[in-house]
């Protein structure tokens, strides 16, 4: 049995008091920035405190959450991939370069399925089956015995679970949402995956799954200043209030950055307000 707890980067923990300043490479220096806070759990209230003592120092700000909003399904995802580049894992082994002792290879071939675990350039293992779903069961056994790169990969496809895009809603109270995608659109406040897998009998107990709603909300763009947005106040759920948005003239920047970075292990970056 393995518990596999996927963790959708909802709530960022820093192991110290950090923020950055980001600056689009080779962009021209911005006269008005966006600022955006991020605290986990337990400094969300010096958070909406800090949120208070900015708001001299800003054109506007609010606190903010994160949600994601289902784009896809992850069983045709995986279906696709397989049948076109396949499914690769590499093993990462010095800084940032894939070094290939060890790799994972699912892919289609002719009317079956094919998974190889490759070690030193050469198949070490590998199994064949007409049934997708049989395969990534096999990959998920073999991954109990044998530290290989891929395994989670049938939660995946078993439980076809949404693929999100995550999201900033932001309290505009109007009905508004900036994205690609047309409303009605799905949305979750919660997007953490947490289940059980046996893959000694190929069974999968979830514990914790996402459960997007339909939202009817009015697209009034691609993006606001390159994030997707959705209003907080047309969301069916409480939105957790994990972050400060605010724009800033150039000239407050830093005491903006100075006041949010108070906050105990916050996060904090700085970038120019120039795309809606």
């Amino acid at each position: 049995m393995a518990l596999v707890r996927i963790g959708i980067g909802l709530v960022l923990f820093a192991v110290a008091l950090t923020f950055t300043v980001l600056m689009a490479q080779g962009s021209p220096e911005s006269d008005v920035y966006l600022v955006i806070a991020h605290a986990p759990p337990f400094s969300r209230a010096e958070l909406l405190a800090a949120l208070e003592k900015i708001k001299n120092y800003t054109i506007w700000a609010s606190w903010a959450g994160d949600v994601g909003i289902a784009v896809g399904s992850s069983r045709e995802a995986i279906e696709k991939d397989v049948s076109s580049r396949g499914l690769h894992g590499t093993f990462l082994k010095v800084g940032d370069k894939p070094v290939p002792d060890v790799e994972t290879v699912v892919k289609k071939v002719g009317k079956s399925y094919r998974a190889e675990i490759i070690k030193g350039g050469k198949p070490n293992m590998t199994y064949v089956s007409e049934d997708l779903e049989d395969v990534l069961w096999w990959i998920a056994n073999v991954s109990r015995h044998v530290d290989i790169p891929l395994g989670n990969e049938i939660v995946w496809y078993k439980l076809d679970l949404p693929i999100f895009w995550f999201a900033y809603a932001i309290p505009f109270c109007n009905g508004t949402y900036y994205g690609p995608w047309p409303p009605p659109i799905m949305v979750a406040g919660d997007t953490t995956v947490r289940v059980q897998v046996f893959p000694e009998n190929r069974t999968i107990v979830p514990i914790k799954l996402p459960k997007p709603v339909p939202v009817n909300v009015t697209r009034v763009g691609e993006s606001w200043f390159g994030h997707y947005v959705v209003d907080a106040c047309a969301l069916p759920f409480e939105v957790e209030k994990s972050l400060v948005l605010a724009l800033v003239h150039k000239d407050n920047v830093e005491k903006v950055i100075s006041i949010l970075s108070q906050v105990p292990y916050v996060t904090v970056r700085a970038e120019p307000a120039t795309r809606r």
